[in-house]
Protein backbone atom coordinates (compact mmCIF):
# COMPACT_ATOMS: atom_id res chain seq x y z
CA UNK A 1 0.00 0.00 0.00
CA UNK A 2 1.54 3.47 -0.58
CA UNK A 3 0.01 6.51 -0.23
CA UNK A 4 -1.92 8.18 2.57
CA UNK A 5 -5.47 8.49 1.53
CA UNK A 6 -7.53 6.50 -1.03
CA UNK A 7 -5.43 8.13 -3.99
CA UNK A 8 -2.79 6.10 -3.01
CA UNK A 9 -1.90 2.28 -4.72
CA UNK A 10 -3.24 -0.99 -2.77
CA UNK A 11 -1.94 -4.12 -4.51
CA UNK A 12 -1.27 -7.85 -3.66
CA UNK A 13 1.96 -9.05 -5.50
CA UNK A 14 2.79 -12.53 -6.74
CA UNK A 15 6.32 -13.19 -8.16
CA UNK A 16 8.65 -16.24 -9.34
CA UNK A 17 10.40 -17.63 -6.09
CA UNK A 18 13.20 -20.73 -5.93
CA UNK A 19 11.62 -23.74 -5.01
CA UNK A 20 10.49 -24.12 -1.45
CA UNK A 21 8.34 -26.84 0.47
CA UNK A 22 5.18 -25.53 0.53
CA UNK A 23 3.84 -28.02 3.02
CA UNK A 24 6.45 -27.12 5.37
CA UNK A 25 6.08 -23.61 5.13
CA UNK A 26 3.16 -23.30 5.75
CA UNK A 27 3.53 -21.11 9.10
CA UNK A 28 4.19 -18.65 6.32
CA UNK A 29 1.56 -18.77 3.92
CA UNK A 30 -0.68 -15.54 4.11
CA UNK A 31 -4.46 -15.44 5.06
CA UNK A 32 -7.09 -14.93 2.07
CA UNK A 33 -9.11 -12.91 3.49
CA UNK A 34 -6.65 -10.38 5.58
CA UNK A 35 -9.46 -9.00 7.94
CA UNK A 36 -12.62 -9.84 9.64
CA UNK A 37 -13.99 -6.60 7.36
CA UNK A 38 -13.76 -8.76 3.67
CA UNK A 39 -15.60 -11.61 4.83
CA UNK A 40 -18.02 -8.99 6.06
CA UNK A 41 -17.57 -7.06 2.84
CA UNK A 42 -18.54 -10.23 0.91
CA UNK A 43 -21.62 -11.05 3.01
CA UNK A 44 -22.91 -7.59 2.22
CA UNK A 45 -22.53 -7.44 -1.14
CA UNK A 46 -23.91 -10.96 -1.50
CA UNK A 47 -27.15 -9.94 1.27
CA UNK A 48 -26.29 -12.62 2.94
CA UNK A 49 -25.09 -10.58 6.43
CA UNK A 50 -26.72 -11.70 9.47
CA UNK A 51 -24.84 -13.24 12.81
CA UNK A 52 -25.65 -16.90 11.90
CA UNK A 53 -23.83 -16.15 8.50
CA UNK A 54 -21.15 -14.46 9.88
CA UNK A 55 -20.25 -16.85 12.52
CA UNK A 56 -20.20 -19.46 9.30
CA UNK A 57 -18.02 -17.33 7.13
CA UNK A 58 -15.45 -16.61 9.96
CA UNK A 59 -15.45 -19.95 10.81
CA UNK A 60 -15.14 -21.64 7.24
CA UNK A 61 -12.76 -19.28 5.64
CA UNK A 62 -11.29 -17.35 8.29
CA UNK A 63 -8.27 -18.83 8.60
CA UNK A 64 -8.03 -19.98 5.20
CA UNK A 65 -4.55 -18.93 4.16
CA UNK A 66 -3.27 -18.95 0.52
CA UNK A 67 -0.19 -21.28 -0.33
CA UNK A 68 1.84 -19.08 -1.15
CA UNK A 69 5.22 -18.39 0.88
CA UNK A 70 4.94 -15.10 1.94
CA UNK A 71 7.71 -12.16 1.62
CA UNK A 72 10.13 -14.79 -0.16
CA UNK A 73 13.07 -13.74 -2.27
CA UNK A 74 12.60 -13.48 -5.99
CA UNK A 75 13.86 -15.51 -8.38
CA UNK A 76 17.39 -14.56 -9.47
CA UNK A 77 18.73 -16.33 -12.43
CA UNK A 78 21.95 -14.34 -14.32
CA UNK A 79 20.11 -10.91 -14.38
CA UNK A 80 16.12 -12.95 -15.36
CA UNK A 81 13.59 -10.41 -16.08
CA UNK A 82 10.12 -11.32 -15.69
CA UNK A 83 7.06 -10.29 -17.56
CA UNK A 84 4.47 -8.36 -15.87
CA UNK A 85 1.00 -8.55 -15.33
CA UNK A 86 -1.78 -6.36 -13.84
CA UNK A 87 -5.14 -7.99 -12.81
CA UNK A 88 -8.17 -6.40 -12.03
CA UNK A 89 -11.05 -7.42 -9.88
CA UNK A 90 -14.57 -7.88 -10.45
CA UNK A 91 -17.65 -6.04 -8.49
CA UNK A 92 -17.51 -7.37 -4.33
CA UNK A 93 -14.15 -8.70 -4.64
CA UNK A 94 -10.88 -7.65 -3.52
CA UNK A 95 -7.11 -8.26 -4.44
CA UNK A 96 -7.12 -11.60 -2.86
CA UNK A 97 -10.31 -13.19 -4.54
CA UNK A 98 -8.52 -14.47 -7.72
CA UNK A 99 -5.31 -15.78 -5.91
CA UNK A 100 -5.35 -18.79 -7.65
CA UNK A 101 -4.96 -17.20 -11.77
CA UNK A 102 -2.25 -14.68 -9.66
CA UNK A 103 -0.24 -18.02 -8.58
CA UNK A 104 -0.96 -19.87 -11.44
CA UNK A 105 0.39 -16.75 -13.73
CA UNK A 106 3.20 -16.52 -11.35
CA UNK A 107 4.29 -20.10 -11.21
CA UNK A 108 4.85 -19.64 -14.52
CA UNK A 109 7.09 -16.77 -14.87
CA UNK A 110 5.21 -13.94 -14.45
CA UNK A 111 4.85 -10.95 -11.18
CA UNK A 112 1.60 -10.21 -10.75
CA UNK A 113 0.10 -7.39 -9.40
CA UNK A 114 -3.54 -7.88 -8.04
CA UNK A 115 -5.24 -4.03 -7.30
CA UNK A 116 -7.34 -3.07 -4.98
CA UNK A 117 -9.59 -0.95 -6.41
CA UNK A 118 -10.83 2.48 -4.07
CA UNK A 119 -13.89 2.95 -6.47
CA UNK A 120 -16.13 1.21 -3.85
CA UNK A 121 -16.37 -1.62 -6.32
CA UNK A 122 -14.46 -4.07 -4.12
CA UNK A 123 -16.43 -5.70 -1.18
CA UNK A 124 -14.51 -3.82 1.31
CA UNK A 125 -11.13 -1.97 0.91
CA UNK A 126 -9.22 0.48 3.42
CA UNK A 127 -6.48 3.30 3.39
CA UNK A 128 -4.58 5.02 5.93
CA UNK A 129 -4.86 8.64 7.11
CA UNK A 130 -1.44 10.31 7.94
CA UNK A 131 -1.97 12.76 10.99
CA UNK A 132 -0.61 14.37 13.89
CA UNK A 133 -2.03 14.25 17.61
CA UNK A 134 -1.49 17.43 18.70
CA UNK A 135 -5.14 18.87 20.08
CA UNK A 136 -4.21 22.05 18.63
CA UNK A 137 -2.15 22.70 15.77
CA UNK A 138 -2.83 19.94 12.90
CA UNK A 139 0.67 21.47 11.45
CA UNK A 140 2.72 20.68 14.63
CA UNK A 141 5.60 18.88 12.80
CA UNK A 142 6.54 17.69 16.13
CA UNK A 143 3.51 16.10 17.21
CA UNK A 144 3.80 12.37 17.26
CA UNK A 145 2.29 11.14 13.57
CA UNK A 146 -0.37 8.26 14.19
CA UNK A 147 -1.92 6.40 11.07
CA UNK A 148 -5.29 5.95 11.31
CA UNK A 149 -7.06 2.98 9.15
CA UNK A 150 -10.69 3.63 6.98
CA UNK A 151 -12.72 1.91 5.21
CA UNK A 152 -13.96 1.90 2.12
CA UNK A 153 -17.40 -0.13 1.66
CA UNK A 154 -19.14 -1.56 -1.46
CA UNK A 155 -21.51 0.87 -2.85
CA UNK A 156 -24.78 -0.48 -3.36
CA UNK A 157 -27.47 1.29 -6.21
CA UNK A 158 -29.92 2.94 -5.24
CA UNK A 159 -33.16 3.15 -7.06
CA UNK A 160 -32.57 6.87 -8.09
CA UNK A 161 -29.00 6.12 -9.25
CA UNK A 162 -28.82 5.91 -13.08
CA UNK A 163 -26.53 2.11 -13.43
CA UNK A 164 -24.23 3.12 -16.10
CA UNK A 165 -23.38 6.97 -14.66
CA UNK A 166 -21.93 4.93 -11.59
CA UNK A 167 -20.54 2.28 -13.07
CA UNK A 168 -18.63 4.45 -15.51
CA UNK A 169 -17.35 7.25 -12.99
CA UNK A 170 -16.21 3.79 -10.99
CA UNK A 171 -14.69 2.65 -14.41
CA UNK A 172 -13.23 5.70 -15.04
CA UNK A 173 -11.17 5.81 -11.20
CA UNK A 174 -10.24 2.11 -11.84
CA UNK A 175 -8.52 2.69 -15.28
CA UNK A 176 -6.71 5.15 -13.69
CA UNK A 177 -5.74 3.24 -10.95
CA UNK A 178 -4.07 0.43 -13.27
CA UNK A 179 -1.89 3.45 -15.03
CA UNK A 180 -1.20 4.44 -11.43
CA UNK A 181 0.15 0.94 -10.45
CA UNK A 182 2.07 0.35 -13.47
CA UNK A 183 3.86 3.75 -12.76
CA UNK A 184 4.40 2.04 -9.21
CA UNK A 185 5.75 -1.29 -10.90
CA UNK A 186 8.09 1.16 -13.03
CA UNK A 187 9.34 3.20 -9.82
CA UNK A 188 10.51 -0.42 -7.99
CA UNK A 189 12.46 -1.54 -10.92
CA UNK A 190 14.04 1.60 -11.56
CA UNK A 191 14.91 1.31 -7.51
CA UNK A 192 13.46 4.50 -6.11
CA UNK A 193 12.52 4.31 -2.44
CA UNK A 194 8.96 3.23 -1.35
CA UNK A 195 6.80 3.58 0.88
CA UNK A 196 4.70 0.61 1.95
CA UNK A 197 2.13 1.76 4.87
CA UNK A 198 1.07 -1.69 5.05
CA UNK A 199 4.16 -3.58 5.82
CA UNK A 200 7.10 -1.33 6.06
CA UNK A 201 9.39 -4.57 7.16
CA UNK A 202 8.79 -5.72 3.37
CA UNK A 203 11.71 -4.25 1.20
CA UNK A 204 10.97 -3.90 -2.82
CA UNK A 205 15.06 -3.32 -3.31
CA UNK A 206 14.75 -7.40 -4.23
CA UNK A 207 12.66 -6.39 -7.38
CA UNK A 208 15.27 -3.78 -9.15
CA UNK A 209 15.81 -4.86 -12.60
CA UNK A 210 13.87 -7.71 -12.43
CA UNK A 211 10.81 -6.55 -14.03
CA UNK A 212 10.54 -6.40 -17.76
CA UNK A 213 8.68 -3.12 -18.63
CA UNK A 214 10.40 -2.69 -22.24
CA UNK A 215 8.05 -5.17 -23.97
CA UNK A 216 5.11 -3.53 -22.05
CA UNK A 217 2.89 -5.26 -19.46
CA UNK A 218 -0.38 -7.25 -20.19
CA UNK A 219 -3.69 -6.89 -18.38
CA UNK A 220 -6.37 -9.39 -16.97
CA UNK A 221 -9.64 -8.36 -15.27
CA UNK A 222 -12.86 -10.39 -14.27
CA UNK A 223 -15.95 -9.19 -15.02
CA UNK A 224 -16.08 -5.34 -14.19
CA UNK A 225 -12.07 -6.30 -14.18
CA UNK A 226 -12.86 -6.81 -17.73
CA UNK A 227 -13.96 -3.75 -18.64
CA UNK A 228 -11.47 -1.96 -16.66
CA UNK A 229 -9.31 -4.07 -19.00
CA UNK A 230 -10.82 -2.73 -22.44
CA UNK A 231 -10.91 0.63 -20.64
CA UNK A 232 -6.98 1.04 -19.75
CA UNK A 233 -6.02 -0.46 -23.21
CA UNK A 234 -7.70 2.38 -24.74
CA UNK A 235 -6.09 4.77 -22.41
CA UNK A 236 -2.30 3.44 -22.03
CA UNK A 237 -0.38 2.27 -24.51
CA UNK A 238 2.39 0.88 -22.13
CA UNK A 239 -0.32 -1.70 -21.67
CA UNK A 240 0.49 -4.04 -24.75
CA UNK A 241 -1.88 -7.10 -24.44
CA UNK A 242 -5.20 -7.93 -22.31
CA UNK A 243 -7.55 -10.89 -21.55
CA UNK A 244 -10.72 -10.13 -20.84
CA UNK A 245 -12.52 -13.28 -18.65
CA UNK A 246 -16.52 -12.89 -18.57
CA UNK A 247 -16.73 -9.30 -19.06
CA UNK A 248 -19.05 -7.01 -18.16
CA UNK A 249 -19.59 -4.21 -20.57
CA UNK A 250 -22.02 -2.28 -19.14
CA UNK A 251 -19.44 0.41 -17.97
CA UNK A 252 -17.85 1.00 -21.22
CA UNK A 253 -18.44 3.95 -22.67
CA UNK A 254 -19.31 3.80 -26.63
CA UNK A 255 -16.02 5.58 -28.29
CA UNK A 256 -13.59 3.34 -26.18
CA UNK A 257 -14.71 0.62 -28.43
CA UNK A 258 -12.77 2.15 -31.29
CA UNK A 259 -9.59 3.32 -29.42
CA UNK A 260 -8.33 0.00 -28.56
CA UNK A 261 -5.54 -1.15 -30.97
CA UNK A 262 -3.96 -4.06 -28.64
CA UNK A 263 -4.29 -7.52 -28.90
CA UNK A 264 -7.50 -8.30 -26.88
CA UNK A 265 -8.80 -12.27 -25.81
CA UNK A 266 -12.23 -12.57 -24.41
CA UNK A 267 -12.54 -15.80 -22.35
CA UNK A 268 -16.36 -16.03 -21.78
CA UNK A 269 -18.38 -18.30 -19.41
CA UNK A 270 -21.47 -20.49 -20.95
CA UNK A 271 -23.86 -19.39 -17.92
CA UNK A 272 -23.51 -15.64 -17.94
CA UNK A 273 -23.34 -14.27 -21.35
CA UNK A 274 -26.25 -12.15 -22.80
CA UNK A 275 -26.92 -11.09 -26.41
CA UNK A 276 -26.27 -7.61 -26.02
CA UNK A 277 -23.05 -7.94 -23.58
CA UNK A 278 -21.47 -10.04 -26.47
CA UNK A 279 -22.42 -7.82 -28.95
CA UNK A 280 -20.82 -5.34 -27.28
CA UNK A 281 -17.60 -7.24 -27.23
CA UNK A 282 -18.21 -8.17 -31.16
CA UNK A 283 -17.12 -4.37 -31.21
CA UNK A 284 -13.74 -4.94 -30.74
CA UNK A 285 -13.56 -7.67 -33.29
CA UNK A 286 -10.81 -6.89 -35.87
CA UNK A 287 -10.80 -10.21 -37.97
CA UNK A 288 -7.22 -10.86 -36.84
CA UNK A 289 -5.69 -13.73 -34.34
CA UNK A 290 -5.18 -10.58 -32.30
CA UNK A 291 -8.91 -10.63 -31.24
CA UNK A 292 -10.06 -13.83 -30.16
CA UNK A 293 -13.38 -15.09 -27.88
CA UNK A 294 -13.82 -18.92 -26.85
CA UNK A 295 -16.06 -20.02 -24.15
CA UNK A 296 -15.33 -22.97 -21.58
CA UNK A 297 -18.41 -25.52 -21.89
CA UNK A 298 -19.77 -25.96 -18.23
CA UNK A 299 -18.38 -22.75 -16.79
CA UNK A 300 -20.33 -19.76 -14.71
CA UNK A 301 -19.64 -16.45 -13.92
CA UNK A 302 -17.74 -17.12 -10.52
CA UNK A 303 -15.38 -20.12 -12.53
CA UNK A 304 -12.87 -17.56 -12.41
CA UNK A 305 -12.86 -16.80 -8.89
CA UNK A 306 -11.32 -19.04 -6.26
CA UNK A 307 -14.53 -19.44 -5.05
CA UNK A 308 -15.09 -21.84 -7.78
CA UNK A 309 -12.18 -24.00 -6.17
CA UNK A 310 -13.60 -23.16 -2.31
CA UNK A 311 -17.17 -24.51 -2.84
CA UNK A 312 -17.77 -27.27 -4.39
CA UNK A 313 -20.16 -30.42 -5.28
CA UNK A 314 -24.13 -29.74 -4.75
CA UNK A 315 -23.46 -26.78 -2.66
CA UNK A 316 -21.34 -25.19 -4.80
CA UNK A 317 -23.74 -24.95 -7.95
CA UNK A 318 -26.22 -24.24 -5.49
CA UNK A 319 -24.48 -21.24 -4.93
CA UNK A 320 -23.67 -20.84 -8.79
CA UNK A 321 -19.93 -21.23 -7.59
CA UNK A 322 -19.77 -24.15 -9.91
CA UNK A 323 -21.11 -25.37 -13.42
CA UNK A 324 -21.66 -28.40 -14.76
CA UNK A 325 -17.98 -29.12 -15.33
CA UNK A 326 -15.11 -29.51 -12.66
CA UNK A 327 -14.14 -26.48 -11.68
CA UNK A 328 -10.43 -27.39 -12.02
CA UNK A 329 -10.80 -28.12 -15.12
CA UNK A 330 -12.40 -24.48 -15.86
CA UNK A 331 -9.81 -22.71 -14.03
CA UNK A 332 -7.33 -24.88 -16.09
CA UNK A 333 -8.80 -24.11 -19.38
CA UNK A 334 -8.79 -20.40 -18.43
CA UNK A 335 -4.81 -20.14 -16.97
CA UNK A 336 -3.81 -22.09 -19.90
CA UNK A 337 -5.42 -19.71 -22.69
CA UNK A 338 -4.71 -16.77 -20.85
CA UNK A 339 -1.16 -18.22 -20.60
CA UNK A 340 -0.72 -18.86 -24.17
CA UNK A 341 -1.72 -15.17 -25.47
CA UNK A 342 -0.17 -13.03 -23.00
CA UNK A 343 3.39 -15.21 -24.04
CA UNK A 344 2.34 -14.72 -27.51
CA UNK A 345 1.73 -11.11 -27.53
CA UNK A 346 4.70 -9.94 -24.74
CA UNK A 347 7.02 -11.82 -26.83
CA UNK A 348 7.94 -15.24 -24.56
CA UNK A 349 8.45 -18.66 -25.60
CA UNK A 350 5.81 -20.24 -23.34
CA UNK A 351 4.25 -23.85 -23.93
CA UNK A 352 2.91 -23.91 -27.41
CA UNK A 353 0.67 -26.58 -26.24
CA UNK A 354 -1.94 -23.90 -24.46
CA UNK A 355 -2.57 -22.48 -27.93
CA UNK A 356 -4.93 -25.55 -28.76
CA UNK A 357 -8.06 -24.21 -26.67
CA UNK A 358 -7.82 -20.87 -29.64
CA UNK A 359 -7.85 -23.48 -32.33
CA UNK A 360 -10.88 -25.05 -30.83
CA UNK A 361 -9.49 -28.30 -30.61
CA UNK A 362 -10.91 -29.68 -26.97
CA UNK A 363 -14.31 -30.50 -26.01
CA UNK A 364 -13.83 -27.91 -23.20
CA UNK A 365 -13.76 -24.71 -25.23
CA UNK A 366 -15.82 -23.14 -27.79
CA UNK A 367 -14.94 -21.11 -30.43
CA UNK A 368 -16.46 -17.94 -29.84
CA UNK A 369 -19.75 -18.14 -28.40
CA UNK A 370 -22.65 -20.21 -27.08
CA UNK A 371 -25.08 -17.42 -27.26
CA UNK A 372 -27.54 -16.74 -30.30
CA UNK A 373 -26.94 -13.25 -31.20
CA UNK A 374 -29.93 -13.28 -34.22
CA UNK A 375 -33.05 -11.27 -32.76
CA UNK A 376 -35.91 -13.66 -33.13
Amino acid sequence: MTGERKEGTFLRLFYPTSKWNTIESKHRWPTWAEKPAYITGYLDFLGWNNSITRCLANWAIGELRVPAVWQAPILREDGRQFPVVIFSHGLGANRTTYSYICMDLASQGFVVAAVEHRDQSASATYFFNKHNMSQEDDDDDEAPIIMDEEWLTFYKLQKEDDEYEIRNDQLIIRSKEMSKTLDLLTNINLGKPISNYADQSFSTQQFVGTLDLKTGCGLVGHSFGAATVVKALAEDPRFRVGVALDAWMLPIEEEIYYKVDQPLLFINSEDFQWRENVLKMLKLDNGSEARQMITIRGSVHQSFTDFALMIRGMLGRMVKANGTRDPDVVIDVSNKSTLAFLWKYLGYKGNDSFWIYMMGHTREVILGTNVKLQEK
